[in-house]
């Protein structure tokens, strides 16, 4: 019995991060070489910018065109990241307070 693609794991032999929010960074981040792209919410945006960054994150999610690249998103358990999980159209339920980080990969049906 073959494996069918889908069974097949799927090589991450570069991943590239972008800081939520920089549209201009996320434009060029398009046109890379990269097998994902790794949509920072974290580190890269200042405290100030959370709330832009997710709205940016989210549009992005909803409307980009990522070239077949695998989209991953790091969750922190923040509640107000929420929307992002139903954006990736993650099935794992609500994020949690009490959820230590991880990273939710986008799948667009």
């Amino acid at each position: 019995m073959t494996d069918s693609v889908e069974d097949i794991p799927r090589l991450r032999r570069s991943l590239h991060f972008v800081p939520g929010g920089n549209e201009r960074m996320f434009a060029k981040s398009l046109g890379l070489p990269a097998d994902g792209l790794i949509l920072d919410l974290e580190d890269s945006v200042t405290a100030d910018n959370k709330s832009t960054a997710r709205d940016a994150v989210v549009h992005w999610l909803q409307d980009a065109d990522f070239n077949g690249k695998e989209r991953l998103v790091p969750i922190s358990g923040n509640p107000v990241q929420n929307r992002i999980v139903v954006s990736c159209g993650s099935s794992i339920g609500p994020i949690t307070s009490e959820m230590s980080s991880c990273v939710i990969a986008c799948v667009k049906a």
